[in-house]
């Protein structure tokens, strides 16, 4: 997904009309402006302005939002609204919504995608109004879910070959401790989560260690995906023992190898999908097994940046996630310094430049990095990552 190139010239909520075909399609960016600001900046500087100056913990800001497309009919008198969306003309597994208005607020939109829409009352069998929309391609999926937070797909990010990273297939975010039922239901019912995996430590606040919801399968990680924890088995995979009391390896203290093969054996396996991944915050341990995911799938080192960074964004992070420290003018990224060295705790040490740095002494190319870490280093089979390729990348259509 070149997310790069959208933005600049309209603000975040602009619809437009586009003809082909004889009809008349809608295009609607579903981000803010904010976000599409950042996507959109080419030069390091730009990107260091988008985003410093809207970290959401600082501002009070929430950019960590997909803005809703509007549907809409006349009222006619009808005691109630039914609206029917599907990705086809056809409507064949067309979604229905039933309101006692005749305004609806759609949201958690797939980019790239076309809906189409009508809307019938209670009243008549007549159509009252019908539409179709595309979703601009250059945005990132965020997931309106405001008790769990910091919630994004990860679909969408542009791979070599012209394919791109499956919607619909991993999310991240924040703890669902406090998840509540509108969430719930939209986490396991519209989303279709199936597996969590939890990266919290086993300390206070303690985290719950169960599933958001009945029927999903939880699986614990006591920790192991610190930058420090990596960094360690970059160096040497056998230390860093971390415990899965809720995995079919229950009880056992995995080295660090065990734990990503178990990762992977789970990401390999269709019949997971969808899945959620989260720590506390979804900031750092979530995003460094983004990052794993992104570099094995291709994803360039740029657009894995960005991903990362994308978390400053949410109000629910303290702190900005950033690349790098900033020069004493506040204008620019200085990639001599690292951000958490003089804005963070020691938790966070050592942080992502000297994970990078620490990949970088397998192979300078970072995805080959990461490739090679996992197969030779934590011994899972080629075909184990062969398999998680095929089940999370797709031809851009």
């Amino acid at each position: 997904m070149n997310r790069k190139l959208f933005g600049i010239l309209a603000p975040a909520f602009l619809i437009f009309s586009l003809t082909s075909c004889n009809s008349n399609i809608q295009v609607f960016n579903m981000n803010d402006m904010a976000c599409v600001n950042y996507l959109a900046a080419k030069t390091s500087k730009a990107q260091f302005n988008a985003i410093y100056h809207n970290i959401s913990s600082r501002t009070g800001v929430a950019h960590d939002i997909s803005l809703p497309y509007t549907i809409s009919c006349p009222t006619d008198g009808s005691e109630e609204y039914y609206f029917h969306i599907a990705n086809n003309s056809e409507f064949k597994n067309e979604e229905i919504i039933t309101r006692t208005d005749s305004e609806l607020a759609y949201s958690n939109l797939i980019p790239g995608k076309t809906y189409y829409w009508k809307i019938y009352g209670n009243k008549t069998d007549n159509v009252l109004k019908a539409g179709n929309f595309t979703v601009n391609k250059d945005n990132v999926r965020w997931i309106n879910a405001p008790s769990v937070g910091n919630m994004r797909d990860l679909g969408g990010w542009d791979l070599p070959g012209g394919k791109q990273i499956k919607f619909g297939k991993v999310f991240r975010a924040r703890n669902p401790d406090e998840i509540n039922e509108t969430d719930k239901a939209l986490l396991k019912d519209t989303l279709g989560i199936k597996t969590q995996l939890d990266f919290r430590k086993d300390k206070a606040p303690y985290p719950k260690k169960e599933a958001f919801a009945e029927g999903v399968s939880y699986n614990y990680y006591n920790d192991g995906l610190t930058y420090a924890d990596i960094i360690n088995k970059v160096e040497n995979p056998l230390v860093g023992p971390c415990i899965l009391p809720g995995s079919p390896l229950s009880g056992q203290t995995l080295t660090g190898i065990q734990m990503f093969q178990d990762i992977f054996d789970k990401l390999a396996n269709p019949d997971n999908y969808p899945i959620y991944f989260h720590c506390s915050a979804g900031a750092d341990r979530t995003g460094a097994l983004a990052f794993f995911i992104e570099a094995l799938l291709g994803v360039t080192y740029d657009d894995i940046v960005r991903d990362f960074e994308l978390t400053s964004f949410s109000p629910y992070i303290t702190g900005g996630r950033l690349r790098c420290d900033h020069n004493e003018d506040k204008t620019d990224f200085d990639y001599t310094k690292d951000y958490y060295e003089t804005h963070d705790e020691s938790d966070y040490k050592p942080t992502w430049p000297r994970l990078i740095a620490a990949l970088k002494g397998i192979n300078e190319n970072i995805n080959v990095a990461v490739e090679t870490f996992l197969r030779d280093k934590c011994q899972i089979p080629q075909e184990t990552l062969n398999q998680v390729k095929e089940n999370l990348t797709e031809e851009i259509k």
